[in-house]
């Protein structure tokens, strides 16, 4: 009775799935799709560790998934077959959020673009054909399949193309060297792209925070230390676990490599300067455009012992200077030549009393440029005495 009991309730279930299949196939689909997000935004990247593998693993679940849709179409309810339907939304939702998280580097993969648009096409030809046999009527059926063949066909021509062009040039990894106490690697990374030219960089990783799952690895994304032209020779010394250098120019690899933007603000550039090491009271950020530009908005709301520090430093730090007319109009605007909004372009709080620091990161010095300036890479710090407020505007333009 045990044993017929526990056979009915399989049979049930499976009748179940049967009839909610694409249902708890599209919600398996947008759950990984929310994995790749939240890995991308921890800064991790998944490297297989054999890419055919993992391209035949990826065909074998996408036909594996199309043909018990097909079989299952039978028992489907009529959300399952919308569901089905929508497939094609929820494979291109899921493709588009794997790029960010698959490790498509030349230098571990010669041709990534035509690597990936093969998975492209396997997401879409297969969920295609799960709308197709979703869709009931055939006018609908044909209706939405003319823009989907018309898809994968301007697919297929891009993938002929990558695969044409995406032989030209190479990208080797050169002068591997792992820090003392195997905290961080870094290497040369050469690109060579024949008659179009080339070039090479620096790059470093954190290789302590990485994990292998069977199939890959997940590692932290690799960052860009040095960027240099074609032939450029480096020379790469580590002096102790932390630091390295780089023909004798020294890097702490640590603060490069915090993954906090705001850390990265005051620690990459270093302003010199007291700020709280805290979290601030309110923080905007727009970067993420081309190369990066962008605004970055600051607020602190200074406690009695951050006031009293600040004081010291101000007192102490010659980087810090007085708001008199002539900084007023750099900060805030109105001198005839500089930018009606100043310096911090209307987005920190005007103050005639207090003190500022003006870093100028494309110079490295602590003052204004001179005259109109159009692309602009600095911080501006303010201190409101009377408010008892500290702001910091940094643009990248």
């Amino acid at each position: 009775f045990f044993l017929f009991s526990y056979y009915c309730r399989f049979i049930l279930q499976c009748a179940k799935i049967k009839k909610n299949f694409n249902i708890i196939t599209a919600c398996l689909i947008f759950f990984m799709a929310v994995i790749n997000i939240l890995v991308a935004r921890s800064y991790y990247i998944f490297q297989p560790a054999s890419y055919a593998v993992f391209l035949v693993l990826y065909l074998a679940v996408s036909i594996t998934l199309t043909y018990l849709s097909v079989n299952f179409r039978i028992y489907s309810s009529k959300p399952d077959s919308i569901f089905g339907a929508f497939m094609p939304i929820f494979m291109l939702l899921y493709v588009i959020t794997l790029v960010f998280v698959l490790e498509l580097d030349r230098a571990y993969l010669h041709n990534g673009i035509l690597y990936y648009l093969i998975l492209l096409e396997i997401s879409i030809v297969s969920s295609v054909i799960t709308m197709g046999t979703s869709i009931r009527k055939k006018v609908f059926r044909f209706i939405t399949c003319i823009p989907a063949g018309a898809f994968l066909i301007l697919i297929g021509f891009i993938t002929l193309l990558a695969a044409v062009f995406g032989i030209i040039g190479k990208t080797e990894i050169n002068s591997l060297t792992e820090s003392p106490e195997k905290t961080y690697i870094a290497w040369v990374q050469v690109s060579d792209q024949g008659a179009l030219g080339g070039d090479s960089c620096v790059k470093v990783r954190n290789i302590k925070k990485e994990f292998f799952t069977g199939l890959g690895t997940f590692k932290k994304r690799d960052a860009v230390l040095y960027f240099g032209g074609w032939g450029e020779s480096y020379d790469l010394q580590w002096e102790d676990n932390n630091t390295l250098l780089v023909n004798g120019k020294k890097y702490n690899i640590p603060n490069f490599l915090l993954e906090n933007r705001f850390d990265k603000l005051f620690i990459r550039t270093n302003p010199d300067i007291f700020l709280p090491k805290r979290d601030p009271d309110s923080f905007t950020d727009t970067h993420g455009g081309f190369r990066g530009e962008g605004e970055t908005v600051i607020k602190y709301v200074l406690t009695e012992t951050e006031v009293q520090l600040l004081a010291e430093d101000v007192e102490q730090n010659s980087k810090w200077k007085k708001i008199d007319n002539t900084s007023f109009e750099y900060l805030f605007g109105g001198g005839k030549d500089i930018f009606d909004d100043g310096f911090t372009s209307g987005k920190i709080p005007i103050s005639q009393n207090g003190y500022y620091c003006f870093y100028n990161k494309q110079t490295g010095q602590y003052k204004f440029p001179e005259g109109r300036v159009y692309s602009s890479n600095y911080i501006v710090v303010v201190y409101s005495s009377q408010d008892q407020v500290l702001y910091v505007y940094e643009l990248d333009a």
